[in-house]
């Protein structure tokens, strides 16, 4: 949900241009992460995750804030295994491409 602070700060459409921005460069974090877990690169994992906690957080989409946290969290010290990486990115499918 988007937080009431940002519908009153920015006009509509100014509101969906950063919305429509944030969802079209999660495809280029999804690479960057499948990147990132193909090399067992830990310490970027955890910075892409960080970035992507803001981002999210900054725009009201906190299920996926919740998500990227807990895969920043996980990155340094948890098996990089495939449930860690799908819960991130079944929460940004599910934002990101909603079924009505």
């Amino acid at each position: 949900r988007i937080c009431t602070e940002l519908k009153g700060a920015f006009d509509p459409a100014a509101l969906s241009s950063l919305l429509s921005i944030f969802l079209n460069r999660l495809s280029e974090r999804n690479a960057r992460f499948d990147a990132y877990w193909q090399l067992n690169d830990r310490e970027a994992l955890c910075q892409e995750a960080h970035s992507l906690k803001g981002a999210a957080s900054s725009l009201g989409c906190i299920a996926i804030a919740e998500q990227a946290s807990q895969l920043e969290q996980a990155a340094l010290t948890d098996p990089l295994g495939v449930k860690l990486k799908s819960g991130v990115w079944e929460e940004v499918g599910r934002v990101a491409y909603p079924v009505d």
